[in-house]
């Protein structure tokens, strides 16, 4: 019966669990400053930041028994691409002028329920929800606008990947050689908008990205 529940789980649950962007390191870019996770440009993830969304989830599978954990090396490389991710778009919307909306934002998470199983789904700390969905709704705004000037998006998706690429380099980009080695660019995950219909507004319009592959809750 614990197997059916699950099963039914996944069914419900719209979202595919994703990144926007992968995870980059560059080797030879400097020393790690000592307790970080992860370095993009003057900004730092700690490892006791880690530590502290992998505590925030932890609670909230135990609250919800029912659904499958994932690993603590999963939440560990999660909280770290995730916090990338944000960086690199952030960087990279601020030179390029792309916006996101809170109503692009929302729109992506859906109500309560639905950001609880992005939570379970894609080991992202309820805290860190609006920021990923920040940097995909960045993403999604950035590939449209390639789309208007001619490109298929499977090419639009390709040079955004080209031009974030540029970005983490200039960033400095680093990761702790703990958590991992030979990030390459390009997509991993995507968070599945709620509504894809929905999530184009007067100002900007969005677009979702070709599925990636998922892990599953």
């Amino acid at each position: 019966m614990r197997s059916s529940r699950r099963g039914s789980s996944r069914r419900r649950t719209t979202f595919v669990v994703a990144s926007a962007v992968a995870l980059m390191l560059l080797a030879g870019c400097g020393t790690q400053k000592a307790g970080s996770a992860a370095i993009a440009g003057d900004q730092r993830l700690s490892e006791s930041q880690v530590a502290d969304q992998i505590e925030e989830l932890s609670a909230l599978y135990d609250a919800n028994p029912d659904t499958d954990r994932l690993s603590d090396a999963q939440l560990t490389q999660a909280a770290i691409s995730w916090w990338l991710n944000g960086q690199v778009l952030e960087a990279f919307a601020e030179e390029n002028d792309v916006e996101a909306t809170t109503t692009q934002i929302d729109q992506v998470l859906g109500p309560d329920d639905q950001r609880k199983q992005i939570s379970l789904g894609a080991g992202i700390a309820p805290s860190q929800l609006d920021e990923a969905a920040r940097a995909l709704v960045r993403y999604q705004v950035a590939v449209r606008a390639l789309m208007t000037g001619g490109l298929s998006q499977k090419q639009a998706a390709t040079e955004l990947s080209a031009r974030l690429d540029q970005t983490a380099q200039e960033l400095g980009v680093r990761v702790n050689p703990r958590f991992g080695s030979g990030w390459v660019p390009g997509l991993q995950q995507q968070l599945a908008p709620r509504n894809p219909d929905r999530l184009s507004s007067p100002a900007k319009g969005t677009e979702t990205v070709p599925p990636q592959p998922a892990i599953q809750p």
